[in-house]
């Protein structure tokens, strides 16, 4: 073979490698749970959404990159379940927890109760069997001593029997759970704030045969890759006009594959450690035109009959009760009938929270809209949305002087966020956002509360006190509270509420 053909053989090969590499690339790069279509996102399962990332999570690479499972991704509090109910037998669970990050593994039936195991290195929620309703209570925890999962890769194995859970961890067994899996059940898997991945998930029926065995990896990568390779080699070897024209068609191939695989990898690189984006400017301000146009609509009807009693809230997302699993258990929604239920008074409640907006621009739709309804109490719901923003203080005592105008009394509550996101992180920006921030916003609520005479809930302390903490599945990001989230703030603003109403027998 002369020096010319074994140059040409070796780019030709080259070429082969190139292509074989840009399928694997391509395919790495399409690897995502929505493809996995035995699998769904909890968070998509929510009628009232709008969660961070909860469409990304599904959709994007970097939620499956490593070939596992990443629940901490896109904001993190990631909820997997597998789409079809099965009676199952034995479930395995392959997963491994960084430092503060737990999983839990429910088998939840047709009403939407659950039971099942919490396998924890956060010191704030240990490792537990737990049941839990149907909206995120936990309606038993009891502590479990397991090994320490440490940073290795653990197996978890769960086996449904007659009255009792059995637990195998790492293949050794465990004392037997006094837990019931009764009847089809569907498979969840849930992780918190910090990392927490699962790499494979198998499950077995009451008779030992397999149902099913996940490991979450790409679709088959080797065989499409040497067709692309064989595909690219046959081309070349078949091209007709003699050695040179094979030989330009081997250098032009080569240029444009290396800047297709240039182009793929450095997306695939970006795409896998990347974990969470912000809108645009323009999207979040059309998303806000919207939320008020939506608001403004509910306003009329209240305007044409005027209630005896008037409850405004003002806030962003979390006024709004983004996170709940129907409108219905949207705190706001709650509060209006403990309300109604406990004055006698024929009142109403007008919701005028708004996703992704900020005080600045929620005091000038107060003022353009909401202030000719005339509220009695203004419940203003503030902080996380306003983070690093030097004219916050100055707002707040815009809302007050307009509040006091119409005659309304404000309420200040203090915005909760999540405590995993802050816990080890205080004063560092995690998503852009950070916990020192959120306390300086909070630090304005109190000054201007204390000038005033305002009452304040301090909603962030509330959510972020132990006994509140771990008594179920509160959140689903950092900023947005689940049914039972909801639930809980509902009963902290209408003990609030109560209190200014003058009922002293109510405790906060």
């Amino acid at each position: 073979m002369s020096e010319r053909s074994r140059k040409h053989a070796a780019v030709t090969l080259l070429v082969a490698a190139l292509f074989a590499s840009g399928a694997w690339l391509a395919l790495r790069m399409t690897h995502s749970l929505e493809r996995h279509a035995s699998w769904g996102s909890g968070k998509l399962l929510q009628e009232n959404t709008g969660l961070l990332g909860a469409e990304d999570f599904t959709t994007s690479r970097n939620s499956l990159a490593g070939d596992r499972l990443n629940l901490e991704r896109w904001y993190g509090h990631q909820e997997v379940y597998r789409k079809d109910p099965a009676r199952v037998g034995e479930l395995l669970v392959r997963f491994r927890l960084e430092a503060n990050a737990y999983l839990l593994v429910l088998f939840r039936d047709a009403a939407g109760s659950a039971v099942g195991v919490r396998v924890s290195r956060n010191p704030l929620f240990p490792s537990a069997l737990v049941a839990v309703d149907p909206v995120g209570k936990f309606t038993r925890k009891q502590p479990l001593s397991l090994p320490e999962p440490g940073d290795a890769w653990n197996e978890l194995e769960l086996k449904p029997l007659d009255g009792a859970l059995g637990l195998r961890w790492n293949g050794t067994a465990m004392p037997a759970l006094d837990a019931t899996v009764a009847g089809p059940a569907t498979i969840v898997v849930r992780g918190g704030r910090h990392p927490a991945a699962v790499a494979r998930i198998r499950a077995l029926n009451r008779e030992g045969h397999e149902l099913f065995d996940e490991r979450f990896a790409n679709a088959p990568v080797a065989p499409l890759a040497l067709f692309s390779a064989a595909i690219a080699l046959v081309a070349l070897l078949v091209s007709p006009g003699g050695e040179r024209k094979r030989t330009l068609v081997v250098h032009a191939t080569t240029f444009l594959s290396t800047v297709l695989l240039a182009g793929l990898d450095a997306r695939y690189v970006a795409h896998e450690h990347f974990s969470g984006a912000w809108p645009s400017r323009k999207v979040v301000s059309e998303a806000i035109d919207r939320g008020n146009g939506e608001v403004a609509r509910l306003l009329e009807p209240l305007l044409a009959h005027p209630a005896k009693l008037r409850v405004l809230l003002l806030g962003t997302s979390q006024t709004w009760g983004t996170g709940a699993r129907v409108e219905g258990e949207r705190w706001s929604n709650l509060l209006e009938k403990k309300l109604a239920a406990r004055t006698g008074v024929a009142g109403a409640l007008l919701n005028t929270g708004v996703r992704a907006s900020n005080l600045e621009r929620l005091v000038d739709e107060h003022r353009a809209r909401w202030a000719r309804w005339k509220p009695q109490l203004v419940i203003a719901v503030l902080g996380s949305s306003d983070r690093g923003r030097a004219d916050f203080a100055a707002n707040l005592e815009k809302l007050v002087a307009l509040d006091a105008a119409i005659g309304a009394k404000t309420v200040f509550v203090l915005e909760a966020t999540d405590p995993e996101t802050s816990q080890d992180m205080e004063g560092e920006e995690t998503d852009g956002m950070s916990e020192s921030s959120l306390l300086a916003r909070h630090r304005d609520l109190l000054d201007v509360a204390a000038r005033h005479g305002i009452p304040v809930l301090d909603a962030h302390r509330y959510y972020s006190s132990p006994q509140v903490a771990d008594s179920g599945l509160l959140w689903w990001d950092f900023a947005h509270l689940t049914s039972y989230g909801q639930a809980l703030m509902a009963d902290q603003v209408y003990a609030q509420i109560l209190k200014i109403l003058g009922d002293t027998s109510v405790e906060m």
